[in-house]
């Protein structure tokens, strides 16, 4: 997902660059190298990123320690809200 928003982002880098090009503006370089480099952000995060598994094995394996013991996330707070 971050890849994806890194090309688009630097898509709109190009785009303001050319208009850059043609107008000269100062205000559209800083929007230029501002897209540039949130779109390198978004480069280095993606490939730093470590695919979680899914949502559902999540939950199901999930555990959380309260008070000294090992209780399912969510699920027993689900099951016996009044404790």
């Amino acid at each position: 997902m971050l890849a994806m928003s890194s090309l688009e982002i630097l898509s709109f880098a190009g785009l303001f660059t050319v208009i850059f090009v043609f107008t000269g503006s100062p205000f559209v370089l800083g929007g230029a190298l501002s897209c540039g480099v949130l779109a390198i952000k978004h480069l280095r995060l993606a490939r730093r990123h470590i695919p979680a598994p899914s949502q559902a094995s999540q939950l199901a394996s999930a555990t959380t320690l309260v008070q000294g013991r090992q209780i399912p996330d969510d699920v027993e707070r689900m099951a016996h809200p009044s404790q």
